[in-house]
């Protein structure tokens, strides 16, 4: 067994540089004549940091946090009106689907029965849809500012397009997969 004089841990004999501090343990360059192989004990062989935690034999798994759900027509509506200008967590796939089914119904029937309304209504939803956009492009892993590529002609409403179609990223920057 050797001991590490940096950082006093020990090692079996095979080891020869510190894992942990990079120290020579010592031992020349020519292996010893009368050494014979032997497959060293559990026990004698340092541990590897992965950074992953050890796995504990007949433990059930549980996962960090709930799993994600869809989010269903009304509670997409009423995350849609009180979250109204939250520009900094996320929002899944069917939340803004069904608030743009919603919208999509509510501007043809508030056109139909009274156009002139209908400049309230665009103005009125203007931050909250644009606020859903911002968080849709967060629960894809995009910064708000993709918000941008509209502005583009032609193409950067297809670009947005398939952006808000796409999957769900798993816990990012922006908080972790939304639980109603």
């Amino acid at each position: 067994m050797k001991t590490c004089p940096q950082c006093k841990r020990v090692y079996s004999d095979l080891v020869k540089v510190c894992p942990e501090c990079g120290v020579s343990l010592g031992g020349g360059s020519q292996p010893d004549q009368s050494y014979s192989y032997v497959t060293p004990a559990p026990q004698d062989i340092p541990p590897v940091q992965t950074g992953i935690p050890p796995v504990q034999m007949g433990a059930s798994f549980t996962p960090a946090q709930p799993a994600a759900r869809p989010v269903g027509f009304l509670d997409a509506i009423r995350l849609y009106f009180t979250h109204y200008a939250d520009f900094s967590t996320r929002s899944c796939r069917s939340e803004y689907w069904y608030v743009f089914l919603f919208s999509f119904l509510a501007a043809s029937l508030i056109i139909a029965l009274l156009p002139v309304a209908q400049p309230i209504w665009m103005l009125a939803t203007l931050i909250p849809g644009l606020a859903l956009y911002v968080r849709r492009l967060h629960d894809t892993g995009r910064s708000g500012w993709w918000v941008l590529i509209v502005l583009v002609p032609l193409v950067g409403w297809i670009v947005a397009l398939v952006q808000v179609c796409g999957a769900s990223d798993g816990p990012n920057q922006w908080g972790s997969t939304h639980i109603v």
